[in-house]
């Protein structure tokens, strides 16, 4: 399940913010979304809708940390945790 929400999560940048090589989704796995793929503030609200759509979860604002986006693998893990959640 994580691999999938991965890659998932890296296909919605790449396509949506033009973030990594167009002919490979997938995004470093410890790269900081924010400092090295440049994901401001406009771009981050974009790619919470995304998430919400793709993922089918609603994601509490009051819950999300930005530390979350340090690198995909925390997202990642951010991510399965609310799509646990809406499951349970």
């Amino acid at each position: 399940m994580e691999n999938q929400i991965k890659a998932t999560i890296s296909k919605i940048l790449s396509h949506q913010f033009n973030m990594g090589n167009t002919t490979n989704t997938t995004l470093e796995a410890d790269a900081d979304l924010i400092r090295d793929y440049g994901l401001n503030s406009l771009n981050l609200l974009q790619f919470i809708v995304s998430m919400e759509k793709e993922f089918g979860i609603d994601i509490d604002i009051e819950k999300l940390d930005l530390k979350y986006f340090n690198n995909l693998s925390l997202l990642t893990t951010f991510i399965k945790k609310n799509i646990e959640e809406k499951t349970s």
